[in-house]
């Protein structure tokens, strides 16, 4: 958010709070992922592991392309897209329901059974 408000007003600090949101970005993501490997069951895991990444290439490839056709024009504006995407992102993070739980992921999924 910060990045974007200082690109609107193209600051070169907008270019400093990009890389360290990108940096950030970087550490969430790896979080996020081990946090899912240790939490999902093994037999589901490549699943979800594999959604996971399809929603994110159904996400990312319109937004890189629409990136792209403002950068051509005004580079300043294509970031200040990306900026409102993610504080779009954040209000929907922020108003999310607070009662899905991880551990209850991992007690829905069914046991295998011996037969």
């Amino acid at each position: 958010m910060v990045s974007a408000i200082a690109l609107l007003y193209r600051s070169p600090l907008g270019l400093i709070f990009f890389y360290l949101a990108t940096f950030m970005q970087s550490i969430i993501a790896t979080n996020i992922e081990g946090v899912i490997q240790h939490n999902t069951p093994s037999n589901i895991r490549a699943t979800t592991l594999s959604l996971l990444g399809f929603i994110s290439s159904v996400i990312l490839i319109p937004t890189s392309i629409v990136f792209g056709y403002i950068a051509r024009h005004n580079v300043f504006n294509a970031y200040s897209f990306i900026g409102i995407i993610g504080l779009v992102f954040l209000v929907f993070w922020l108003l999310r329901p607070k009662s899905i739980k991880l551990e209850n992921l991992h007690n829905a999924t069914p046991k295998p059974q011996l037969i």
